[in-house]
């Protein structure tokens, strides 16, 4: 009897376990989500709007947010989660986008999400988005699903900065951000640590 099989096919099992444990998910299937968007923006933004009120396609957007920054020990955060909630389509030079925030356009102080069909280059569009005179710092970090993850950073030296941790693929780019007042000092890090379970559940209601 070769008493070395039942070794052999035991070490095979943890193999082939500690593999599908170590395997990288499967990349999101965003199709769907960007027909959702396209679909919204062209319902709600006519030729001569640069903005309108719609239903954010995302449910329980505001969710999403307050866990995304949950770990963000950060006043503007905690005053930002306190402003007004507001559900918006905008169109801009850049390109038209959704938001879903939390805001008070007063003094310029919010948080929330936005999504928007995916730019040819990420980094050109939030330098465009951004606007003339801005100092734009964007990093990528995390491949992560079929997708990318970067972080992006801006100050003026007239207005408020905003800080935002976003992930796109070819098709999608969606993010979670903080503008207001000291925004530029938030950790994206911990910013990203918490949106990335949060896209999971924001990309499974879109995927059949």
């Amino acid at each position: 009897m070769n008493q070395r099989t039942p070794l052999v096919l035991l070490a095979t099992a943890t193999a082939v376990a500690v593999s599908a444990c170590n395997s990288d998910p499967a990349p999101f299937d965003t199709s769907a989500f960007a027909d959702e968007i396209a679909d919204t923006l062209d319902d709600e933004l006519s030729d001569d709007e640069f903005s309108a009120e719609v239903r954010c396609p995302i449910d329980d957007w505001e969710e999403i947010v307050e866990a995304s920054m949950q770990e963000l020990d950060d006043d503007v955060v905690r005053d930002a989660l306190r402003t007004d909630t507001n559900e918006s389509a905008f169109a801009t030079d850049a390109g038209s986008y959704l938001d879903c925030s939390f805001f008070d356009d007063e003094i310029q102080l919010g948080a929330g999400v936005f999504l928007l069909e995916a730019p040819r280059d990420p980094e050109d569009y939030a330098e465009e988005f951004a606007g003339e005179g801005a100092r734009v710092d964007v990093e990528e970090t995390d491949a992560y699903r079929g997708g990318q993850f970067r972080h992006v950073c801006v100050e003026y030296d007239d207005g408020e900065p905003y800080c935002q941790v976003e992930w796109s693929d070819e098709n999608v780019l969606i993010g979670v951000y903080v503008v207001g007042e000291d925004a530029d000092r938030i950790d994206t890090d911990v910013l990203e640590d918490g949106f990335r379970p949060r896209l999971d559940l924001v990309m499974a209601q879109f995927e059949a």
